[in-house]
């Protein structure tokens, strides 16, 4: 193992695991005030599609729902897989360099969560 691979590992882990942490921070943050009553004011018409009561969801929108969760879900893998996919790619063993690889996904999310929630705030 290199350091030159390790630091590379590790930067990429950090990024991908600040981007999982912005979004479940700001996830949870419009979740928990939807569930209060709490409307966004903003004009982004995604935002406004998203964060409403479930009362107000029509069966119309379940496809619609249905299709982001799933590019969601596809983007998380994706998100996780770089730094994994970089660590065995840099070093054949892989096994210390994806240690640096989940190491820096749980501190870059754990991190990061909070500016997701503070994103929300200022959104909302």
């Amino acid at each position: 193992m290199s350091a030159l691979g390790a630091i590379l590992t590790t930067a990429a882990a950090l990024i991908s695991g600040a981007l999982i942490g912005i979004a479940n921070g700001f996830i949870f943050a419009a979740q928990s005030d939807v569930l209060r009553g709490v409307r966004p004011r903003t004009s982004n018409w995604l935002i406004r599609f998203l964060c409403r009561p479930s009362s107000e969801v029509r069966l119309a929108d379940a496809p619609v729902y249905f299709l982001l969760v799933c590019v969601g879900f596809a983007a998380l893998i994706l998100v996780v897989l770089a730094p994994t996919s970089i660590a065995a790619h840099i070093d054949k063993e892989g096994s210390r360099t994806l240690m640096f690889a989940y190491a820096g996904l749980c501190i870059g999310f754990f991190t990061s969560r909070g500016f997701g929630r503070k994103l929300w705030q200022r959104l909302a």
